[in-house]
């Protein structure tokens, strides 16, 4: 991936977002001299269609000097000239950025975000796993059930696919192991009987592109509705999900980095979900179903679970 437009026209662009970035800091408590002492430095790898909102959600969360000072993942000189600068955290934003980081640097510390779990339990550490952490794009399925419960309050009971095998006694959810070795759509079918609908988390083995239209074909035959990942699967049809922006995960680091000490080594858990997320539905969908909508404001408001709290 490479940006090829001029540096000032990002710059010019991002302006637009530092008076956010300002307010933001006033309302935390921090100063911008606070702010300074935590800069990390931003290693970013997304594809080019999220750069735009990527460089204005580091804007808004950390200024304009973190970006000016970001440098690209597929630009080794420049990685290489930064990260040699006694750096003491790097966040490497996207799949690419954390794979370069874990390469080329992996005995530097490092916060990967903008990536699912999957594409960074994929990626090897090299021995340098003990500096890596990530926030990754992943919901908790238990938030995507709060959340679908609370706009439509017919939906109780929540299925759950996933390819390896778990021990859950989450109230409300049913929990099943894929089997290869049956079609997905029998199984999907098995477990709607069970549920008043089916969450569908972000496993490219389980669901890939090209399952999309079976997945949902497979639920809406049996008048049953399924919780997204993100907008994009609301905009095909499911019917309700949680999800984080840029702006949300960046929000989070922010908060990580301002309480943690930089010589502190990295936790026990490696895999953090998002603090902050979105809600997006697909009322069409709701109509269709014959599911009654609560009253309850989504549009462009950024939540925590305790928004969504019986």
């Amino acid at each position: 991936m490479r940006d090829r437009r001029p540096a000032c026209t990002i710059l010019v662009a991002a302006l637009v977002h530092a008076c956010a970035w300002q307010a933001a800091l006033a309302i935390d408590g921090l100063t911008g001299t606070e702010a300074a002492t935590q800069q990390p430095l931003f290693v970013i790898g997304v594809p080019a269609p999220l750069l735009d909102g990527v460089h204005r959600a580091i804007v808004e969360r950390f200024g304009l000097a973190a970006l000016s000072g970001s440098v690209r993942a597929d630009d080794a000189h420049a990685l290489d000239d930064a990260t040699g600068k006694g750096v003491r955290t790097v966040v490497a934003l996207g799949r690419d950025a954390c794979a370069v980081m874990m390469t080329v640097r992996p005995d530097q510390r490092t916060l990967c975000a903008l990536l699912y779990a999957d594409a960074f339990d994929a990626l090897d550490c090299d021995g340098g796993c003990e500096h890596v952490e990530a926030i990754v794009m992943d919901q908790p399925p238990e938030r995507q059930a709060r959340v679908a419960t609370r706009l439509f309050p017919a939906l109780e009971r929540f299925g759950v696919l996933r390819e390896t095998a778990f021990a859950s006694t989450v109230p409300g959810i049913e929990w099943r192991t894929f089997d290869p070795q049956r079609r997905l759509s029998a199984q999907i079918t098995d477990l709607l009987a069970l549920v008043d609908a089916l969450i569908v988390e972000p496993r490219a083995g389980l669901y890939p592109p090209r399952n999309l239209r079976t997945v949902l074909l497979t639920a809406y035959g049996r008048d049953k509705p399924i919780i997204g990942y993100g907008p994009d699967w609301v905009r095909a049809g499911a019917l309700v999900s949680a999800w984080s922006t840029p702006a949300d995960v960046l929000g989070d680091v922010r908060d990580i980095l301002s309480v943690r000490p930089d010589t502190a080594p990295p936790p026990p858990v490696r895999l953090h979900v998002p603090h902050r997320f979105h809600v997006a539905d697909n009322p069409a969908v709701a109509r269709s179903l014959g599911l009654r909508r609560r009253p309850f404001d989504i549009e462009g408001r950024s939540f925590t679970d305790r928004d969504f709290l019986p």
